[in-house]
């Protein structure tokens, strides 16, 4: 058993990090490249390309292809972006939800096994919520939701709460508008929907705009010598922007059992308006126990700590030093401002095992590695506090229907106990659980249903 490090599916612990999972339409394909993330975007860190469009962004197992033909212009792919949606508008960020399925049902109610790792709305995915400020085409209220992906390779938007977006929408079902880091559009600063925006709000097309896009191949090296030239001024434009509208959180570790350990956590910053699990923004602590936040957007943060020794999560704590969020100071960040004074207590904390006996009623359709328990937290940040361990139905015993399991080195916390089985037709009952001062003992069950 191990904790994991990211939003996996019901496989193994240290299988790939699928792509495009909770996002079926997503134009993505597997890369590891470097990336620079400020403020939720992503900065190719070879280029210094601004890449704050969906569009043509770039990150962790994410490429995007982009919608670009060779031949046309920036104004020709404004218009055709414009004619191929159904709802078009600018919306400024109010919040972002995590919704699944298993989550939102009532305590005892019957679940599918295997909504975890299912697309669409009874997976994980994120829901958010956009104030319409412009409107350029289709029917809409003054609030439009969206859902995406988690972030964290797995292609979904990136969104900042207070941020202005521009949105491509496709279909007619308001309660499945989807968008993913493909999707066109994006943040109205941008450069990358520049063109886009000066063709929907009616103004004058600039000389780039009708400037077709040829291969790097037809371009001669003094047109790429301009071109980088060009990104890496609009790299420092996009810089003094961010400042001016971005504040920073820095602070100090402080232990009551010395440094040790300290230097090999992290610290996260936790929008209250919600934030993406698998990209929220997080910085390594340094060697002298100090941190400094990426530039952030205004807004109240959690902090929140964690550090491990090998798979092994050991701790995971709020500012200014303790477990439950609830109890947790919040930190509000402003524009141009820098909180330096911040000072995280660590304290030490307890871990205990969360043992079980789990029966099925179709152990033959079962095999080694098909079922699996997972601890998914229900007041806390999942990317990380999260567990899970295989549970082995593969052995030829004929009265094996119930099996025994354990997860070990859980810390506290408030816990969904989810029971992950093969596919489609396999049910549980959602259970919950309080981890505080002493290990559990729980009954499960896992039944299949045609």
């Amino acid at each position: 058993m191990a904790f994991e490090l990211h939003f996996g599916f019901c496989t193994k612990i240290g299988s790939d990090i699928a792509t495009g999972k909770f996002l079926p339409n997503v134009r993505a394909r597997r890369a590891h490249i470097g990336v620079w993330r400020i403020m939720g975007f992503t900065l190719l860190r070879v280029s210094f390309a601004i890449a704050l469009s969906f569009s043509t962004a770039q990150a962790f197992c994410c490429r995007c292809s982009g919608d670009a033909h060779f031949g046309e212009t920036s104004w020709d792919i404004a218009q055709r972006r414009f004619a191929g949606a159904s709802v078009v508008f600018e919306g400024t960020v109010d919040r972002l939800d995590l919704r699944w399925s298993a989550l939102d049902a009532k305590e005892g109610e019957l679940v599918a096994a295997d909504s975890l790792y299912t697309s669409g709305n009874n997976g994980p995915h994120m829901v958010v919520t956009f104030s319409v400020n412009r409107r350029y085409k289709g029917d809409l209220g003054s609030l439009v939701q969206v859902t995406t992906g988690l972030g964290g390779g797995d292609c979904g938007g990136q969104f900042v709460p207070g941020f202005r977006y521009l949105l491509y929408l496709s279909g007619n079902d308001a309660s499945r508008y989807e968008v993913g880091l493909c999707s066109p559009g994006g943040w109205v600063e941008g450069k990358q929907v520049a063109t886009d925006l000066r063709y929907l709000r009616g103004e004058k097309a600039l000389k780039s705009d009708w400037t077709k896009f040829r291969p790097y191949s037809a371009r001669t090296p003094a047109e790429l010598a301009a071109e980088q030239a060009q990104q890496k001024r609009d790299y420092a434009r996009y810089k003094e922007l961010l400042s001016g509208m971005s504040g920073q959180v820095c602070g100090t570790m402080q232990s009551q059992t010395g440094p040790k350990n300290l230097f090999d956590g992290s610290v996260f910053f936790l929008a209250t308006k919600g934030y993406l699990p698998g990209e929220g923004p997080v910085v390594s602590v340094k060697e002298d126990g100090t941190f400094c936040s990426e530039p952030l957007a205004p807004g109240k943060y959690y902090l929140q700590y964690t550090s491990a020794t090998g798979d092994k999560l050991t701790t995971s704590l709020y500012y200014p030093g303790v477990i439950d969020h609830r109890r947790a100071d919040l930190i509000e960040v402003k524009a141009g401002e820098t909180h330096s004074d911040v000072a995280f207590n660590v304290i030490p904390q307890k871990s205990f095992s969360v043992r079980g006996f789990l029966s099925t009623n179709e152990k033959a359709r079962l095999g080694a590695n098909d079922v699996s328990v997972v601890l998914f937290p229900l007041d806390d940040n999942p990317r990380f506090k999260r567990y899970s361990t295989s549970v082995n139905f593969g052995d030829t015993l004929p009265f094996s229907n119930t099996k025994y399991f354990e997860l070990k080195n859980v810390l506290p916390g408030h816990y969904l106990v989810y029971v992950c089985g093969p596919g489609p037709g396999w049910f549980t009952e959602k259970r919950e659980l309080i981890v505080d001062t002493h290990s559990k003992l729980i009954w499960l069950e896992l039944d299949h249903r045609k």
